[in-house]
């Protein structure tokens, strides 16, 4: 008889326990903890507070029997089996007992020990197998439930590791830049790699774009692509070395070139990553439209193709390094790529060149040529589709191995850089060249990009009251006036239109010319007013000699086309209603709409203005910061804004801001009207 565990016991139920004293010695004899009980309720409360492994029962109790007693207990423990002991004459008791679950064993008088015994070690043995049965399967469940809680857990871990690569790892693409089509997809591979691809508007007419492929999968791939990209961004977007600002311009900011923006992610991580035996390949390109230039620097992807516009042909350009990691960055400037319109850009992953056919073939860059070739003329998009359709029918696949990535850029239109004397006149100081400078400024700016009527309208006016304030004040000597000329110069700058402005008259001092009376008591201010309002930056340069000449810069941005605001405006009750002519007021024409508004009103005296907004369906963080540069500039004339005729979503955006709280709304233009009342 094998030894009991020390939890184990045996219960036994009698109203005679002398007559199991043997049996008790030799039960413990082997270990085992023997439990009496002369009654049914001292036998089911020792069995609440004991597990019993075997209970030994007498069916002839004081007012109970064994059956009562296993009914009482059985439902309390699945393993205890039972040892019911009965007289000759009650043998019928055997059948009123039906359970599959635990073991029972009847037994008749006249028993002996060993017959005991023997009953015992079968009954205990059964104990033992039940238990360990239980046991067992209590681990399976603890080891399943386990399991399920891994899967769970590394569902999630693929879950936000698919999550980082697409929503940290690719970026939008930018649509917003003028006369420039952007076209790129980065296709997923089956499984989760660190590869990337991200745009940056680091400056303006400048757009640059990084690829990168880390080296593995999973997500320490994934963590280290996400990593190398951020390093990108640091040194990619200005560094604010040195700030120049211009009316209504950006602050143009210091830029690390392609080649130190690697160098620096190289400095900083390149000798981690060759310590821990990674690599990362990496192609950065800049567009810089206003150099009309692209230059890149490749540390170890595949050539890209080149097609320029007057030729036709198609251009692999192979200057690539080692990746990041492999050896200390040391890859020479590559020279400089002038761009033309028709040019097209197709750069890509080796995943697509690398794709294979049902047969093992790969697909190759002449492939990509072909197609190229085939579809110059189409837009950017639909060459990528083209591509993408290709690689598709010749893999015969929808999952691939390895991230596919293309970005295809294609130059639409360019604006001119700057051209020496791309016009000058000389005007004799008399106000009857008024309509031949007019027509001098118009020939210029009509071949200016863009919006060229609007630009010369507001530049022919500029000009006007230039050379009427030159002779009513600069030559107020008649003989002076016939004698002497007025010279003017137009240039075509990159970003906007120039003209020169020189004579030898009496310097005028611009600073010390006063602001106009806008409550009409004089008729006098307002030329040079205008002058600031419709031009970007004036620079007045006043003669050194008698002899000298003072000169005047005039500078203007090109106007665009694209997006252009339209603004429509009644007065009522003293109160300017102003209604955007739009649906979208965001980040591409917040900067238009501030401007036209801020010269509307700043014709008026103190202006309340009501903006009407019923047509605006959709504003975003820019549009607001043109409500509140326009509330800040009436402030200083003394007036105010309200907002009227909201949607529910233009409301819902100012209150998500807290601006609800800034701008009084209306529902009503009446209603915001006698507010001001």
């Amino acid at each position: 008889m094998e030894k009991k565990l020390e939890a184990e016991h045996v219960l036994l139920i009698t109203k005679e326990p002398l007559i199991f004293k043997g049996l008790m010695k030799i039960l413990a004899k082997y270990g085992y903890a023997v439990l009496v009980a002369e009654s049914e309720l001292e036998g089911i409360k020792l069995f609440q507070q004991h597990p019993v492994a075997v209970l030994i029962c007498e069916h002839s109790l004081p007012d109970v029997n064994a059956v009562t007693i296993y009914q009482q207990t059985s439902q309390h423990s699945s393993t205890t089996a039972y040892l019911l002991l009965h007289e000759q004459q009650d043998t019928c008791v055997c059948e009123q007992i039906q359970d599959e679950q635990h073991a029972i064993l009847w037994m008749s008088r006249p028993w002996s020990e060993e017959t005991l015994l023997t009953a015992l070690q079968v009954l205990l043995k059964q104990y033992k197998t039940q238990s360990e049965n239980i046991r067992l399967g209590r681990l399976v469940f603890e080891q399943r439930e386990e399991l399920k809680r891994n899967y769970t857990t590394f569902k999630n871990e693929l879950l936000l590791s698919a999550a980082i690569h697409q929503e940290m790892l690719t970026s939008p693409i930018p649509n917003n830049i003028p006369g420039v089509e952007i076209a790129a997809l980065a296709l997923p591979s089956s499984e989760i790699d660190g590869d990337f691809l991200e745009f940056y508007l680091p400056a303006e007419k400048i757009f640059d774009f990084a690829l990168g492929d880390t080296m593995g999968k999973g997500v320490p791939a994934a963590l280290l692509g996400l990593t190398v990209k951020t390093l990108i961004t640091r040194f990619a977007m200005p560094l604010s070395h040195v700030q120049i600002y211009k009316k209504t311009a950006i602050w143009k900011e210091d830029l690390f070139s392609p080649h130190e923006i690697l160098e620096q992610v190289d400095k900083t991580i390149g000798r981690q990553l060759n310590g821990l035996e990674y690599f990362v390949s990496l192609f950065y390109g800049r567009f810089d439209l206003n150099a009309q230039t692209f230059n890149f620097v490749n540390t170890g992807f595949p050539p890209f193709l080149y097609c320029r516009s007057m030729t036709k042909q198609i251009k692999e350009f192979d200057q690539r390094g080692p990746p990041i990691g492999v050896i200390e960055f040391d890859q020479d400037d590559v020279e400089k790529i002038d761009l033309s319109v028709g040019d097209v850009f197709l750069f890509y992953s080796d995943g697509v060149i690398e794709a294979r056919s049902p047969t093992g073939e790969f697909f190759g860059i002449s492939r990509l040529k072909q197609i190229i070739q085939n579809a110059l003329e189409l837009p950017s998009e639909q060459i990528l589709n083209q591509i993408i359709h290709a690689l598709l029918d010749f893999t015969q696949k929808k999952s691939f191995a390895d991230d596919l990535t293309w970005v295809i850029v294609k130059i639409k239109e360019l604006i001119p850089q700057s051209l020496k004397n791309v016009g000058s006149a000389k005007f004799s100081c008399d106000l009857s060249q008024l309509q031949a400078v007019r027509d001098f400024v118009g020939r210029i700016c009509k071949r200016a990009p863009g919006d060229h009527e609007r630009l010369s309208s507001q530049l022919q006016l500029v000009m006007n009251e230039v050379f009427s304030n030159l002779i009513q004040h600069a030559f107020q000597d008649s003989l002076q006036k016939g004698k002497e000329s007025i010279v003017i110069e137009g240039f075509l700058e990159s970003d906007g239109v120039r003209f020169e402005v020189s004579d030898r008259g009496t310097a005028i001092d611009p600073s010390q010319i006063s602001e106009p009376s806008l409550s009409g008591d004089k008729e006098s201010g307002f030329g040079w007013y205008m002058i600031r309002v419709l031009t970007d930056q004036l620079t007045y340069i006043p003669k050194q000699t008698e002899q000298g000449w003072n000169h005047l810069h005039i500078f203007k941005r090109y106007l665009t086309t694209e997006g252009q605001m339209n603004l429509s405006h009644t007065l009522q009750d003293n109160v300017l209603i102003i209604t955007p002519e739009i649906e979208n007021l965001d980040t591409k024409n917040a900067a238009d709409f501030k401007q036209q508004v801020i010269e509307l009103i700043s014709t008026y005296e103190n202006p309340k203005v009501v903006f009407d907004l019923h047509r605006l369906q959709f504003v975003d963080s820019s549009g607001l910061g043109s409500f509140l540069s326009i509330l800040k500039a009436l402030n200083k004339q003394g007036g105010d804004l309200k907002l009227s005729c909201l949607n529910r979503s233009t409301r819902a955006t100012l209150e998500v801001v807290s601006l609800h709280k800034i701008f009084e709304i209306f529902n009503k233009n009446e209603e915001a009207i006698k507010s001001f009342k």
